[in-house]
């Protein structure tokens, strides 16, 4: 039981972490873009 709690919220900490990277791509993508 706890290690399905602990899984869990290791995989919402991964998901943050992805969509974060994601984010930050994104902002890098048009920094490129403007001066590409």
């Amino acid at each position: 039981n706890i290690k399905q709690k602990y899984s869990k919220k290791e995989i919402k900490d991964n998901i943050k972490i992805a969509s974060s990277i994601n984010e930050i791509i994104t902002i890098l993508n048009k920094e490129v873009s403007k001066y590409g």
